[in-house]
């Protein structure tokens, strides 16, 4: 949840995945279970709270340009926080020992996002001041012409526009979701080796999961709080397919059980993936993005003299996610006989996400892709699991978790292709070589947007039944 927000439903599911007894894998072919099936309905609630600061540029004393107490300095400008609802619910069925087929089909019930004002000041002492509806110096595509327009002959534009009559712009929220299936995804478990076959080993699990592109594409111009479309519940797919390789290490030690597990999620783009230049810039009043004076079409689909602005180089980029957690179960109560067992759980959580032009947590209030920073997600989990039999488990889980501060908007200004490598690459505004992707208005240095004091809690209830 999540964050983690590009690739919201496939994130929040793996993210906040309830593998209490983390290398259980539905069995088949032996004299306890001939054919093991288990069903996971499981509720998902998680909200994230975070501030998003602005870079902005502090002018030396009048009159001392030398002295110090100028440049660059981030303020507070607005606080952040999303909530989301999700019912994951999972089948798995055993089609030899420990080897299992399962189905993972994620409900998203709700996905809210809302953006207020800070209580730290950051506009001349003025609490609740921000930039956001404040008209820029900047056209999204540069320095307006002389006569103070950009390319749609319009001055520049504020990234959200104003309150009328003279209110408060914020609080702004979008939502997206309402009882919409996502990403439905298809899985492969095996344990080669198993403390239930042998108590002296541990149990090793071998997984692989694909999450399919099914849901529909966000689109970040068509947003709950937008114009034309009040009330409406956008999409919350990404399009992408999601390869996720997996492992997991347990060893059962008394009343310790301890684990480990490794995990990974490789996106690939498929078909109808979104792509800024399908939009216009938002309230810049119809250009393309990267339009200009001197190149009214702006270089969106450009492939010529070794530039590269095809939809593959500007539409959404895949994060890459990797991580791992560990830590242990510790039986409180236990009765073999009758198969009974109350544990609880504490792992530690250490994740990593790249860099890539995304759904950021300003995607929805800017309605674009922006460019993030890679960071890592760093959390702990609490848990409680209750056995009255083997056919019956209830689980409930707790987490608490921290991204590390990253940008929200770091395009790149351009570049690449024959005619520009290395330092005598020259972007010149409106040239070929200039990044479509960029927004001087955000993308600039001075005018960066970064992610701080992140906090995300979660909770986890899972009922387990098994056949």
């Amino acid at each position: 949840m999540i964050r983690r927000l590009a690739v919201v439903v496939a994130l929040l599911v793996s993210d906040f995945a309830v593998a209490a007894e983390v290398t259980h894998v539905a069995t088949a072919g032996t004299d306890e279970w001939p054919v093991e099936i288990d069903f996971f309905g499981s509720f998902v609630g998680t909200q994230e709270n975070a501030t998003i600061a602005r870079e902005n540029i502090h002018p030396s004393p009048a009159g001392n340009p030398g002295q110090s107490g100028g440049g660059l300095y981030l303020a507070t400008e607005m606080s952040y926080q999303s909530t989301s609802m999700v019912m994951p619910l999972r089948a798995a069925v055993g089609i030899w020992h420990h080897l299992e087929l399962h189905l993972n089909v994620p409900i998203v019930i709700d996905y809210r996002q809302t953006w207020g004002y800070s209580s730290v000041s950051n506009e001349n002492g003025q609490i609740g001041g921000i930039s956001v509806d404040k008209k820029p110096i900047l056209c999204p595509e540069g320095p307006p012409n002389a006569q103070g327009l950009c390319a749609n002959g319009q001055p520049p534009m504020p990234l959200v526009t104003p309150a009328p009559n003279g209110g408060n712009t914020l609080p702004i929220t979008s939502d997206r979701g309402g009882f919409v299936v996502g990403n439905i995804g298809v899985g492969v478990a095996w344990a080669p080796i198993s403390e239930e076959d042998d108590d002296t080993d541990p149990t090793w699990v071998l997984g692989f999961d694909y999450a399919a592109p099914s849901a529909a594409p966000m689109d970040p111009t068509v947003v709950s709080y937008g114009p034309g479309s009040p009330s409406q519940v956008g999409a919350i797919g990404d399009k992408f397919h999601h390869f996720q390789p997996w492992t997991a290490l347990s060893k059962r030690h008394g009343i310790l059980d301890p684990y480990i597990e490794l995990y990974a999620d490789i996106p690939h783009a498929a078909g109808g993936v979104y792509d800024n230049c399908d939009n216009p810039y938002p309230h810049s009043g119809g250009e393309p993005r990267g339009a200009s004076p001197s190149q009214p079409g702006g270089n969106c689909g450009l492939v010529a003299n070794g530039y590269d602005w095809s939809q593959a180089v500007t539409q959404a980029q895949p994060v890459y996610v990797g991580g791992f957690w560990f830590g242990s179960e510790f039986v409180a109560y236990e009765n073999k006989e009758q198969d009974q067992k109350v544990a609880l759980d504490l792992r530690f959580i250490t994740e990593y996400h790249s860099q890539a032009l995304t759904y950021t947590e300003l995607t929805d209030l800017v309605q674009a892709l922006t460019y993030q920073q890679d960071f890592a997600r760093l959390g702990a989990q609490a848990g409680i699991y209750l056995r009255p039999t083997k056919y019956f488990e209830l689980r409930l889980n707790f987490m608490l978790a921290h991204d590390t501060d990253h940008w929200l908007t770091m395009e790149n200004l351009g570049g690449g292709g024959a005619n520009c490598s290395g330092a005598s690459c020259d972007v010149g505004i409106g040239s070929q070589a200039q990044n479509p992707n960029f927004d001087f208005r955000y993308d600039n240095p001075g005018d960066r947007f970064m992610l701080q004091n992140s906090l995300i809690g979660a909770f986890t209830g899972t009922l387990f039944v098994s056949f």
